[in-house]
């Protein structure tokens, strides 16, 4: 199994704990995460907002691998209650349990946005000792001890917070049928919500400044790199039928890594349009963007497509069986 690096940091904290466990595949998790919500408004596009993502990735979780998440984090009390009820919780702990939880990365000496920027982002939390606290970061790579003090001071993002603990003595893998149903709902052969979001504020933008971009413009636009990096997900959704089907679509493979180098280039130009300070031609804009649309098309038609490859093979060989 190949991994891929940073898809979702919920999502990737997910995977690793599936990953060390070692009885479930984690990859059926990752599928839609590439229309994962964030928030585009007139003051630019951003990963996180206080809107709940409609894809629930908890219940998804609880779908394919059982009830096993406690989720503790109690809205209606404070932040020192919730850090009580997670220090209880790891001084009870055994090895067959794991904890989540909500952080802000500007308070993590490890993280690229220490004393930068606030960004709310989750973490794993394996073991607490009497000064230090060992975390996994899965979507950075990294796994270390940090502070008490660091620890509380990360805790939670602004006014919210989010803890759950996984009994993974409690994980059971879902049947083939409720896979099915979940490359059902997500695989739709329409515009990925991204694109269209970044076309619509770079024109409204440009448009709005007499042809120049903003100021304001990069700082608007930056997260817009993270979101796109949940493109990974198709990978791993495709090397999981491909498995399953016993090929291997290595020219699909190649179209998903051009469709996440196509929005590294796309942030790129965006950073010029900021230091150049030049008119952009919205038309060249418009045509980078048209490439980036059909090769996310031509992703989801071929995902598509293994998908109902394997759906068919299952019922014949469903058919056969009834047949003996």
């Amino acid at each position: 199994m190949k991994k891929i690096g940073q898809v979702h940091c919920l999502l990737d904290c997910y995977a690793s704990i599936l990953e060390e466990d070692g009885r479930f595949d984690f990859r059926p998790l990752y599928v839609g995460v590439w229309d994962a919500y964030f928030e585009a408004n007139e003051n630019g596009i951003f990963y996180s907002s206080d809107s709940v993502d409609p894809k629930d990735w908890n219940s998804k979780f609880a779908m394919l691998y059982g009830n096993s998440c406690e989720h503790w984090y109690d809205e209606t009390i404070g932040k020192y209650e919730n850090f009580s009820i997670l220090t209880n919780l790891m001084q009870g702990r055994n090895t067959g349990k794991a904890s989540i939880i909500l952080v802000d990365l500007f308070y993590l000496s490890y993280s690229n946005q220490y004393r930068s920027k606030h960004t709310p982002h989750y973490v794993i939390v394996k073991q607490r000792e009497e000064q230090e606290w060992r975390i996994k970061d899965p979507y950075f790579g990294w796994e270390g001890c940090i502070s008490h003090q660091e620890l509380w001071e990360s805790f939670g993002f602004k006014k919210f917070g989010k803890g759950l603990t996984i009994d993974t003595s409690a994980l059971r893998g879902a049947d083939e049928q409720t896979i099915f149903q979940l490359f059902e709902s997500e695989i739709q052969l329409l515009p990925g919500r991204l694109l269209v979001e970044v076309e619509n504020f770079v024109r409204t933008s440009v448009e709005r400044n007499g042809g120049y971009v903003p100021k304001a413009f990069f700082a608007s636009i930056q997260e817009v790199g993270v979101i796109a990096k949940r493109y990974g997900g198709y990978h791993y959704a495709l090397q999981y039928v491909s498995e399953v089907l016993g090929n291997e679509h290595a020219r699909t493979t190649s179209t998903i890594a051009e469709l996440i180098k196509g929005w590294e280039s796309l942030m790129l130009t965006l950073t010029r349009y900021q230091i150049q300070n030049k008119p952009v031609d919205l038309t060249l804009f418009a045509a980078k963007g048209k490439i980036l649309h059909k090769l996310e098309l031509a992703v989801r038609k071929e995902l598509l497509q293994a998908f109902r490859e394997w759906r068919s093979s299952s019922a014949t060989a469903a058919g056969e069986v009834l047949r003996r």
